[in-house]
């Protein structure tokens, strides 16, 4: 190899280390597990080596002990007049004497039994050392996942509040050109949908605040389900209709009600709604529905739509906080990940359970709130 080629390989080589020291510096999350790894493999080694050692040690002492029981019956049978020890017995089939078979019997089981005690005790070691390390490593995933949902949380809802304030100010800067009737009857409500979408973000993160540090109190009422969802429908009627989206209800029966704070369920309902309204937005869907009943032994609000829907697999991490579905480059609406977060803690307060269901991308969505069947008002 020439001299230029061999530098050119250490310049390479230097090159990688350097890239795989930025690349650890970048997420220590790899990092921690190869340590891991390395520290579960050296105690698993010490096990292995605590054991081997241990059963090689009783082992020889089994060995001495047999040899000199051996040479004790060897200097009885040469004609010693001593009594014999227990651990000695005559043996009639040759007129000598030998060790003791039960002794030999017992200090076998002896061995055995520190050679298991041995392996429950290594095994157990390990065991409860994997198990940490299991959770631990649990818990560090955990934190890289939260800090990317967080990272996207900050561009989601930076996204929330740059649009909407741009659309504002345009719409703003219109009317001040145009003082005619018809510019405002064109502009107006789109400076209210606006607000009303910036509004709802800053709701969804003071609720968020509130639920999680306990300032959020439940005050149960007995609430009509038909005029609750009715007005949270009116609330979105603009919106969809802007979008070609269809809005349906079905109360059943219609004196349906719950006993449930008013505040939680007007929250819940919004944003079950403004959810099913993304997703018909991301799928080119027309409709959703909203349906109240009895169902058995449960009491439920229904949300469903014929949106993007989701692959049934993440059913149960559409409620984790920050989290949505998708890529977000491919998104067409963006949201900050709280909606349903806040659908599922505020349900729980009420004493509901959440469900969601989709039967993949493209195939709509729907999510059930189930009460008991006694949180229901007769």
């Amino acid at each position: 190899m020439s001299l230029g080629a061999a530098a050119a390989k250490m310049q390479a080589g230097s090159r990688t280390r350097r890239g795989w020291r930025m690349a650890l510096k970048r997420d220590h999350t790899n990092l921690l597990q190869a340590g891991f790894v390395l520290l579960l493999a050296i105690c698993s080694a010490q096990v292995a080596w605590w054991i081997g050692e241990s059963l090689h040690h009783d082992d020889t002492i089994a060995r001495q002990i047999t040899a000199l029981y051996t040479d004790l019956a060897r200097s009885h049978a040469a004609g010693s007049g001593e009594a014999l020890p227990p651990y000695l017995e005559h043996d009639v089939s040759n007129g000598g004497v030998r060790v003791a078979p039960a002794v030999l019997a017992e200090l076998e089981q002896t061995r055995h039994d520190r050679a298991r005690r041995y392996f429950w005790e290594g095994g157990f070691f390990l065991l409860v050392l994997v198990g940490g390390m299991a959770v631990v490593a649990a818990a560090i995933r955990h934190d890289a996942a939260l800090r990317r949902r967080q990272q996207n949380f900050l561009a989601g809802v930076s996204h929330e509040f740059k649009s909407p304030l741009a659309s504002i100010r345009l719409a703003a800067e219109s009317l001040a050109r145009h003082d005619d009737g018809a510019a405002t009857r064109r502009w107006t409500p789109r400076i209210i949908s606006d607000c009303e979408r910036l509004l709802r973000t800053v709701d969804n993160l003071l609720d968020t605040a509130r639920l999680e540090e306990g300032r959020q109190p439940a005050r149960p009422q007995c609430i009509m389900l038909g005029p609750a969802i009715a007005q949270a429908l009116d609330e979105h009627t603009a919106r969809a209709d802007a979008a070609g989206i269809a809005l349906s209800r079905r109360i059943d029966p219609p004196e349906l009600a719950l006993d449930i704070d008013p505040g939680a369920l007007a929250t819940i309902l919004r944003n079950l709604l403004d959810n099913a309204l993304k997703a018909c937005a991301d799928g080119a869907g027309t409709r959703i529905d909203v349906t109240a009943q009895r169902a058995g032994a449960h009491v439920e609000i229904i949300v469903s739509d014929d949106g993007c829907g989701f692959p049934p697999g993440e059913a149960r991490r559409l409620f984790d906080k920050f989290y949505q579905v998708g890529d977000d480059h491919a998104r067409r609406s963006r949201g900050s990940g709280l909606g349903l977060y806040l659908v599922t803690r505020l349900a729980a307060q009420a004493g509901a359970r959440v469900v969601a269901h989709s039967a993949g991308p493209g195939a709509g969505a729907t999510i059930a709130l189930r009460w008991p069947r006694s949180a229901a008002h007769d």
